[in-house]
């Protein structure tokens, strides 16, 4: 816990955010200073002039025709606010005013980060245990399940014995599913708060749920349902119910099914492979 806060203190975005607040609201607090500091500058002014003039009424002749002039004027100005009805102090107070706000708030932020890591960090361990325990729970379904199923054959179990075992593990299965649903939650609010996020985690939540719930769900769903009841078991009889399909069926193909056991059950696209 102590190591994810760590790293959320480091690289959490929101406390990030708040400290640029802050750093900004403590160069306006310095730069309100200037209000009550003298301003010096230094001016200087270059003008230069020719005379074009060549004759005064059109008789006599000018005696500065041509002459050009230059003169060079520099200067230094000083001004300082004595007097500015108190705006400066007042522009000046609330610029502090706004740091020290800067300041609580950029404080509370940490308090607040630190407290989500901690808190999502207790919750992503808390739905760890629960997928464990609804791990477990669902195999003692599943478990129930075939005895139940050993019972029913032996006519020591009745039907609604069988449906309630059968009712169980689907809905142990569905708690399953929620659990680990909760725990991805749980981990990427976790990574979120503490800044850690990034494209990669969904690409590798993609390629997990691509694996986990594949293209035409409801196919692979009806061969994992299949999958334990027919593993292992042996063919005793065959029945063709439709003849219109893609590849043509041999007629002696009851023969060559009947007494066979099946290895193993698999699924390509929609079509289900019994081995």
């Amino acid at each position: 816990q102590n190591e994810w806060v760590k790293i959320g203190l480091a690289n959490s975005n929101v406390l990030k955010r708040t400290k640029l607040f802050e750093r900004s609201a403590q160069n306006n607090a310095k730069a309100s200073i200037g209000g009550h500091i003298p301003n010096i500058d230094l001016v200087g002014t270059l003008n230069s002039s020719t005379s074009y003039q060549g004759r005064f009424g059109g008789f006599i002749e000018n005696p500065l025709l041509g002459i050009e002039t230059e003169s060079n004027n520099y200067s230094i100005q000083f001004s300082w606010p004595l007097v500015a009805g108190g705006i400066a102090h007042s522009k000046r107070r609330e610029a502090y005013a706004n740091y020290d706000k800067a300041k609580e708030q950029s404080k509370f932020t940490t308090r607040s980060v630190i407290q989500d890591i901690k808190s999502k960090h207790s919750s992503l361990l808390t739905a760890k245990a629960n997928v464990q325990a609804r791990e477990q729970a669902f195999k003692s379904a599943e478990s129930a399940l075939i005895a139940t199923e050993f019972g029913f054959e032996a006519n020591t179990r009745n039907i609604i014995d069988l449906l309630n075992a059968q009712r169980n593990v689907f809905a142990a299965e569905r708690d399953y599913a929620s659990a680990k649903y909760d725990f991805i939650l749980s981990d990427f609010g976790l990574k979120l708060s503490a800044g850690t996020l990034s494209p990669q985690d969904l690409y590798n939540l993609d390629e997990f749920m691509n694996w986990f719930m594949p293209e035409l769900p409801e196919v692979e769903t009806t061969v994992r349902a299949l999958k334990p009841k027919l593993e292992k078991s042996q063919i005793k009889t065959f029945k063709l119910r439709n003849k219109n399909l893609r590849w043509p069926v041999s007629s002696n193909l009851a023969k060559i099914l009947i007494s066979k056991r099946i290895s193993s059950l698999s699924r390509r696209a929609k079509y289900l492979i019994v081995n």
